[in-house]
């Protein structure tokens, strides 16, 4: 007589114990949870050691409990031949428990699969030969399953729902997109130089992003949903589309090897959150500027892990990027593609963290919140819009021609050194730059700005007041800062 114990993986509600002997008929009794009163209909996974022969017209299999549930017993029973030569008896009370090999086609229908299908069922592979159909996997919260059997073709589109975390380990083929609406989907973990980049025929596992069909290559992620690469390459690959979710990575990519790009963000459809935990290359592969993440007038928040960068070689468009708390936001440039900056000169950048420039970057408007120890880089920080400082730390920005600073809120004159060691505000020659100072009153003689030795700007620059001023005031360069002048003289009137 053998002895074993049947375990309860992820998603399984059982574990019972039963020996194996020579009597034809084994009667297991399984402690099954009882949902609104009734039975569970999910499914049970016994797992026997390699050797064991198993046969399921050999058992049966019934409820424990009450008397009313021991009377029933489960519809089906079937077998499955484990990869690492152990056995499984895989028992569901579902009457559509799919058989080893079958295919499902959902015509352009929609459907949900329990989530233990994807688990422990025998292979199967659900497809559509019509399109617009839907294959939905909705997991509990605090759950996480891995999709091992569940093979997913055709024009289908898939649907993850529900608060807990699916990760897909098998290679698919279908093209009609990915719906993260709720939970945490992902891939296989990745990471380091030794994950491959993904493959050349087109398909990962969250379907074909090479299918002629736009729709394949779309991975949509709802408010409440993550997305988590989970340190796998190539996902710039994908049309990654944020409508109030998150992008993840919660794995290092190793970003300091450049020959692998690694994720991009195709557009938002709502304020959304990019969460990079790990070591990360955004970075689409091929030229620096080719895919940029059109912000839709959105934004874009963007968290980075303690001691962790982001190289960011890609764009941005039309929005608003607020880079928070975190490690290090390092635009780069990737050698031998052009052009050879970061351009965000369509978006506002907002940083409350530490910030390296590596690459000259171009951005609309820029606001400093970050009140921290350091902030570096030698690149170029053209600012095309309007510098806001809430504090004395700010990046050394560059300011072009038609930008304006906003010194509404500032008492006295602002210093144009940075709290940040070797930082300070510089000026695009032949610029005209506009001082926005809003409510504050103006007098003549007073300092809206100042400098030190060799802060200054070049002779060619000119500060100029905002519109509804320019007619009572004019601003000063000089020496050590800018100056307000009086527009108002004496009028001689002459007989």
């Amino acid at each position: 007589m053998q002895t074993t114990s049947a375990s309860a993986p992820a998603g399984v509600d059982v574990v019972c114990s039963m020996s194996l002997c020579s009597i034809k008929v084994i009667l297991i009794y399984i402690p099954v949870r009882s949902a609104g009163g009734g039975l569970s209909d999910g499914l049970v996974l016994m797992t026997f050691p390699s050797g064991t022969t198993v046969d399921p017209s050999e058992f049966t299999v019934k409820f424990a409990g009450s008397a009313s549930d021991t009377a029933r017993t489960f519809a089906h029973l079937k077998k499955i031949d484990n990869a690492d030569g152990t056995v499984s008896l895989a028992v569901s009370n579902e009457s559509d428990f799919p058989a080893a090999g079958e295919t499902i086609d959902l015509a352009g229908t929609s459907r949900t699969f329990p989530v233990d299908w994807t688990q422990f069922c025998p292979g199967f592979t659900v497809t559509d030969t019509v399109g617009g159909g839907e294959a939905h996997v909705s997991v509990d919260a605090g759950v996480t399953v891995r999709n091992t059997r569940m093979t997913l073709a055709g024009k289908l589109k898939f649907v993850k729902e529900g608060g807990g975390t699916f990760v897909s380990a098998l290679k698919q083929t279908y093209t009609g997109g990915n719906l993260i609406a709720g939970g945490v989907a992902m891939p296989p973990t990745g990471g380091g130089t030794s994950k491959d980049y993904m493959p050349s025929e087109g398909w990962t596992e969250f379907g074909n992003y090479a299918a002629q069909d736009a729709a394949a290559a779309i991975i949509r992620v709802n408010t409440n949903a993550v997305f988590d690469i989970n340190g796998v390459y190539g996902f710039c690959k994908y049309k990654i589309i944020l409508n109030g979710g998150t992008l993840r990575n919660s794995v290092n990519e190793d970003y300091y090897d450049l020959a692998r790009p690694g994720v991009v963000i195709h557009s938002l459809e709502a304020d959304s959150f990019a969460d990079f935990q790990q070591n990360t290359r955004y970075w689409d592969g091929t030229a620096a500027d080719a895919t940029p993440c059109n912000l839709n007038g959105f934004t874009l928040k963007l968290s980075i892990g303690a001691g962790r960068y982001v190289g960011v070689s890609s764009s941005f468009t039309n929005g608003t990027l607020e880079y928070l708390t975190g490690g290090l936001f390092y635009p780069v440039y990737v050698s031998n593609y052009t052009p050879s900056f970061i351009d965000m000169s369509t978006v506002d950048f907002v940083q409350s963290a530490a910030l390296n420039i590596g690459t000259e970057t171009r951005v609309r408007d820029y606001m400093c919140k970050y009140n921290g120890s350091s902030c570096s880089g030698s690149a170029a920080f053209k600012v095309f819009g309007t510098f806001t400082p809430e504090s004395q730390k700010f990046y050394g920005a560059t300011m072009q021609d038609g930008s304006a600073i906003n010194l509404s809120e500032k008492d006295g004159a602002f210093s144009t050194t940075s709290g940040f060691s070797a930082q300070k505000l510089k000026y695009a020659a032949d610029a005209t730059i506009t001082l926005i100072t809003g409510g504050r009153r103006l007098r003549t003689g007073d300092q809206l700005m100042s400098w030190v030795s060799g802060a200054e700007p070049d002779a060619t620059v000119k500060f100029v007041p905002q519109p509804d001023l320019a007619r009572a005031w004019r601003f000063e360069v000089r020496a050590d800062g800018v100056y307000v002048v009086s527009r108002r003289g004496f009028m001689i009137l002459v007989k």
